[in-house]
C-alpha cells in the first residue's frame, strides 16, 4: 500500500538525517563541549549569507517534502532507495550550518569518520549479502542464481524455436540477467517497446522472434506480448529456503519458421 511505502521512505529519511548529526557530533561540531575541548576557529570564518542558507534549506528539503507530498496526494508508492539521492546536499547544509566551528581538529576527525565509513559499509553490505541477513526475508535481487535463471530460459528458447536467443525483452531486471549470463548474448528490449533500441527494428523482431520473462505475478506487459502461452520456471537455491520458489513467467513469439 502507498501508506506503508510512505513509511518506509520517512524511516529512510530520519536514518540518513541521524546519520549525518551522529557525524557532526563525534566531530564535535554540535552539542556541548568541556572547556577543554571548546572549538576556537584558528582564523576567522566568513559567515554564511543568510540568503545562501535559506536557498540551501529549500533545495535540500523541498525534494523530500514533494516527494511525499506527492506520493500521499496520487495515492502512489514511494521506495527507500529512491530518498538517498535527495541527500547530495545535506553535507553542504551542515557545513553551512556549522562553519564557524571549523578547524584542523574538526577537519581530522572529520575524515577519520569518512575513512571507517568508507571500510565498514561496503564490507557490511557484503556481509548480508553473503550471509542473507535476516534470513526471514525474501532473497534480495543480488542474489537471484543468474546463471542457472539464464541457462534454463535460454535452453527453453532453443528447446522451442530451436534457433539461438537473439532478443530478450519483459522487466529489465530478469531481462538483464539472462542478457548478462546467456551464451547466446541477446540483445534487451526493455519491455518490448522498440523506441529505446532503434537498431532493432520490426523487421528484425520479425525475423528472430523475442523471448518475454517477468517476475512480477502482477506485471503489466503489451497485449502483444501475450501471444503466445506463457509458461514459467521455478528455482529454488540455498537463499530461497523458507521464502518459497522464485517463478520467472515467458511467453516465446517466435521467430518464422524456415521453408520447406
Amino acid at each position: 500500500m502507498p501508506g506503508d511505502g510512505v513509511h518506509v521512505f520517512l524511516v529512510n529519511v530520519l536514518i540518513n538525517l541521524v546519520g549525518v548529526a551522529v557525524m557532526l557530533v563525534g566531530a564535535g561540531l554540535i552539542g556541548r563541549h568541556r572547556s577543554g575541548l571548546e572549538i576556537v576557529a584558528e582564523s576567522p570564518q566568513l559567515p554564511v549569507d543568510r540568503r545562501a542558507l535559506r536557498y540551501l534549506v529549500v533545495i535540500a528539503a523541498a525534494p523530500l517534502v514533494f516527494a511525499v507530498v506527492g506520493a500521499l496526494l496520487t495515492n502512489s508508492n514511494l521506495r527507500s532507495a529512491w530518498g538517498s539521492p535527495m541527500f547530495g546536499l545535506i553535507g553542504l547544509l551542515a557545513v553551512a550550518l556549522t562553519s564557524d566551528r571549523f578547524n584542523s581538529t574538526v577537519l581530522q576527525r572529520l575524515a577519520y569518520q569518512a575513512a571507517t565509513l568508507l571500510v565498514i559499509l561496503p564490507v557490511g553490505y557484503a556481509l548480508v549479502i553473503r550471509f542473507h541477513v535476516p534470513p526471514s526475508r525474501a532473497p534480495l535481487r543480488v542474489n537471484w542464481p543468474q546463471s542457472e535463471i539464464a541457462d534454463r530460459l535460454t535452453t527453453v528458447w532453443a528447446r522451442e524455436t530451436g534457433k539461438p536467443l537473439r532478443l530478450v525483452a519483459g522487466e529489465t531486471w530478469v531481462a538483464g540477467l539472462i542478457a548478462l549470463a546467456s551464451k547466446d548474448k541477446p540483445l534487451v528490449m526493455g519491455h518490448g517497446d522498440l523506441a529505446p533500441l532503434p537498431a532493432i527494428d520490426r523487421s528484425r523482431l520479425d525475423a528472430e522472434g523475442i523471448l518475454i520473462v517477468w517476475a512480477s505475478p502482477d506485471a503489466r506487459l503489451p497485449l502483444s506480448i501475450m501471444a503466445s502461452s506463457p509458461g514459467e520456471e521455478r528455482f529454488r537455491w540455498q537463499y530461497s529456503s523458507g521464502s518459497g520458489d522464485l517463478v520467472i513467467r515467458y511467453a516465446i513469439i517466435p521467430p518464422p519458421l524456415p521453408p520447406d
